[in-house]
């Protein structure tokens, strides 16, 4: 069977958009190829004609997607940016598109713990975790950040990702609509930058 390229591009285009809807619903272990099949309107055997198994599916729709959460961190270009500097751009591009996107914060929770080396090596999360870390590191070394590097990794990881990792928990216990959630999120940005210089105003009186 031969297949314009056109028509093959656009195809797996909307392959990848169903597979991605139901990936995030569902997870890896849950979603089935025949439901992602049904999502893009095609039959069984045409999704195989692109992929042959759900894994292979699933690599190929979010490796692309995860590339979003690495341009979140200004690494390589700025490395010697001062690490307030970092983590307040970081929190301000983090919120601009996870409130875009929020589902895809506990998609990422919730398959990190079903399968913790293969999201790793897929997001190759490796690298923006170092970055992070040694800029905490420098940060400590040069007398401008007391404690641990690790600890205020941890900390912040906390105040940016679980708002949106733990969403559904957070409207139950405010008892808040979606859109009320998503107005939390949108002034939540400003709290972390003045949550952010405070906690270095903090350290450095120390």
């Amino acid at each position: 069977m031969i297949i314009p390229t056109a028509n093959r591009k656009e195809t797996e285009a909307i392959i990848k958009q169903a597979a991605r809807k139901v990936f995030l619903q569902k997870g890896l272990a849950g979603a089935r190829l025949q439901e992602i099949a049904d999502e893009a309107g095609i039959g069984r055997t045409s999704l195989h004609y692109y992929y042959r198994n759900k894994e292979k599916l699933f690599n190929a729709v979010f490796s692309d997607n995860f590339l979003e959460i690495k341009r979140r961190i200004p690494y390589q270009q700025e490395e010697d940016l001062p690490l307030e500097d970092i983590l307040i751009q970081f929190t301000k591009e983090y919120f601009s598109n996870a409130i875009k996107n929020p589902e895809l914060d506990l998609f990422l929770l919730n398959e990190f713990c079903a399968r913790p080396e293969s999201m790793l090596n897929l997001i190759k999360g490796h690298e923006v975790t170092q970055f992070i870390l040694q800029a905490f590191e420098k940060s400590i070394q040069k007398g401008k950040l007391k404690g641990n590097a690790q600890q205020h990794f941890i900390t912040f990881i906390s105040v940016t990702f679980f708002p949106f990792a733990a969403k559904n928990m957070i409207q139950q216990m405010l008892q808040c609509s979606e859109e009320d959630y998503l107005q939390y999120m949108q002034s939540r940005e400003d709290y972390i930058v003045g949550f952010i210089e405070q906690y270095f105003n903090t350290q450095i009186k120390k």
